[in-house]
């Protein structure tokens, strides 16, 4: 899935919700996201 800034206008609380969504999808159906951000918060989360 490709997305263009996807928590840029989103309070924290529903930007790690959907970051969390994208890693499980990540995880159990093999999904890929490739996406552009300026958003220290997601640069700053750990990965998987």
């Amino acid at each position: 899935m490709l997305a263009h800034e996807p928590t840029a206008n989103l309070d924290s609380q529903v930007a790690f919700t959907l970051l969390d969504i994208m890693r499980k999808l990540n995880q159990e159906e093999n999904m890929t996201y490739i996406f552009s951000t300026h958003d220290q918060r997601v640069i700053d989360r750990p990965a998987g």
